[in-house]
Order: structure tokens, then C-alpha cells, then sequence
């Protein structure tokens, strides 16, 4: 969580005048490891039994992690960069606005909605479905596939948009295909809902 935090608002300063873009295109790439991810524990769960494994696996390849943000010469490029393009980001109390709340609590439902959904649907599809663990996993992969194909529609098209379009018909496409996805007694269908 801090990691994620803490790369968007990297982005956000050194992409300033287009950090709505370069934002949907880093999210894409977290949407890509949260795809390879549930791939992993599906590949697991269907060849061995030791689910430990993919948590051993996870937490050995993000050790060299700390190494590479730990170059001081990377973020002495970033501030440059900055300065040299005259970046000055927005120097408010966001806490004093009514919207800065607003968002903040849609944000939480939003993220609270998304984390319970894909951490509940293989389950879901496991045991009312009937599908084994390892295919039901790869519900997960299909849900952050889309996830990355709407944000790189974001990046190339929607960013210059307005975002007030874009966000009524981002949380009622969700909301409805949500609700499509549990009441769908055909494994196809809860599919393409999920996508």
C-alpha cells in the first residue's frame, strides 16, 4: 500500500502537465501483476498442493525492491526534471473541501467494493459454481485484464475527456455488472460480467 501510494505521487510530480495519463499507464502495470498473480495460484493449486509456495515465491522476488529505490541518484534526476520544467503542483488544504471528502469516501468504497469482489469471487465461483479452486483463481486474472483495458483506454482517450462523464458511467457500468455477475447462474455469462 505504501509502495503503490508513494509511485503515484512520484509520477504525479514528474509527469505534471500530463499525470493523468502517465498515472493510467502505471496503474496498468499494477493491473498486469495482479493479473500474473492469481495465474501463479491457480498454476500452483492445480499441480501441487503447497500453497505456501506462492507466498514464499512473492516475498523472495520483491526483496531486491528496497535495493532499487534506495539510488539517490534517481530521485536528484526526478527533482531536476522538475524544476527544469517548471512543475508546480497545487499548493492547497485539500482538507478544508467539501469534494476533497467527497472523493475520499468514494474512494474507499470504491477500493473496499474492488478488494472484497475480487478476493470473495473464486470463492464464490468455487462453491456456488462449482468450479475447482484453480479455475475459480483465474476469475481474478479475468477481472484485472479488464481492469488494465480501461485504464488504457483512459490513458489514450478518456484523460482529455471530462472526467465527470467519465465517472458516472465508470461506477454505474461497475455497479451494474456487479450485481449481473452474481445473479448469472452461466458460467459464461458470469464471464463476461466479470470483464
Amino acid at each position: 500500500g505504501v509502495l503503490h501510494g508513494s509511485t503515484n505521487s512520484l509520477f504525479s510530480e514528474v509527469y505534471v502537465n500530463s499525470r493523468a495519463r502517465y498515472l493510467s499507464i502505471l496503474l496498468m502495470f499494477f493491473g498486469l501483476g495482479a493479473v500474473v498473480g492469481p495465474l501463479l495460484v491457480g498454476i500452483v493449486l492445480t499441480y501441487t498442493v503447497r500453497w505456501y509456495l506462492v507466498y514464499l515465491f512473492f516475498g523472495i522476488i520483491t526483496f531486491p525492491l528496497p535495493l532499487f529505490f534506495s539510488r539517490r541518484k534517481l530521485y536528484r534526476n526526478i527533482k531536476s526534471y522538475v524544476v527544469k520544467k517548471g512543475g508546480n503542483c497545487l499548493r492547497e488544504k485539500p482538507v478544508t473541501s467539501f469534494l476533497f471528502w467527497v472523493i475520499i469516501l468514494a474512494n474507499f468504497l470504491a477500493i473496499g467494493v474492488q478488494v472484497a469482489f475480487y478476493s470473495w469471487m473464486p470463492f464464490f465461483l468455487a462453491k456456488e459454481r462449482s468450479l475447482s479452486p484453480a479455475v475459480a483463481s483465474y476469475s481474478v486474472s479475468v477481472f484485472w485484464l479488464s481492469i488494465i483495458g480501461g485504464r488504457a483506454l483512459f490513458a489514450r482517450f478518456f484523460h482529455k475527456s471530462d472526467l465527470y462523464h467519465s465517472l458516472i458511467l465508470g461506477t454505474g457500468g461497475a455497479a451494474l455488472f456487479f450485481v449481473l455477475s452474481f445473479i448469472s447462474d452461466r458460467m459464461i455469462l458470469t464471464v463476461l460480467f466479470l470483464i
